[in-house]
């Protein structure tokens, strides 16, 4: 089996190694499956997984030992959960990872070294959370990124010139439905390759771009 679709079930509680016989299993969908628990780590033994969907979940908290044994997934989706934590190291045994996707959800804070070894990470795509400031250097490790978005964040009111600095790939550039007032001078300066860039419903009353 390289596909399991098991969405829209209420599994609710995944215990320790439960897909250990999937070894060559490709992509899981657990998405809209009301899972608020996690025990250890259910997808340990899953090597082969590239996909993962556990959108619109009940998922409070991600940590490295959930995702223990996934070190070449490509795409990881944790939308739409009501997340209050996610722990530093939560993806640092994924260096794989392309794509990640989490929002909307009630995380006030991302710590630094969050993406320490997304070396790879070419999409991100960080929507309706609810911090104001993002820490200087967060974006170091990734600058393959292509592709970044953080939107629809009422908490974020300005922009430091600091976090785009180690992007010189990207290409997309999403700030859309925050509270921005202010950009400092040459935020984007750094941004060679930028094609598209979206301000849209900010707070915005002047730009120097």
């Amino acid at each position: 089996m390289v596909e399991l679709d098991v969405s829209d079930n209420p599994i609710r509680h995944m215990d320790d190694y439960v897909f250990k016989d999937l070894s060559r299993l490709e992509s899981l969908s657990l998405r809209n499956s009301t899972i608020n628990q996690v025990a250890g780590s259910p997808f340990m033994g899953l090597s082969a997984l590239e996909r993962l969907d556990l959108d619109a979940n009940k998922l409070k908290e991600l940590n490295d030992g959930m995702f223990r044994g996934l070190e070449n997934l490509e795409y990881l989706y944790v939308n739409n959960n009501p997340l209050a934590d996610i722990r530093p190291s939560t993806f640092h045994q994924m260096g794989n990872l392309q794509v990640l996707s989490i929002g909307p959800n009630d995380v006030t804070s991302l710590d630094k070294d969050l993406f320490r070894y997304s070396l790879r990470l070419e999409e991100l795509y960080i929507s309706g959370v609810q911090f104001s400031s993002l820490p200087r250097g967060i974006f170091r490790p990734t600058r393959k990124l292509e592709v970044l978005s953080i939107n629809n964040n009422k908490q974020m009111a300005a922009v430091d010139k600091e976090w785009f600095k180690d992007l010189p790939n990207l290409r997309v550039l999403n700030l859309v439905n925050n509270s921005i007032n202010n950009f400092q001078p040459g935020v984007f300066d750094d941004l060679d390759d930028l094609e598209d860039l979206f301000l849209s419903d900010n707070a915005v009353q002047s730009l120097d771009v």
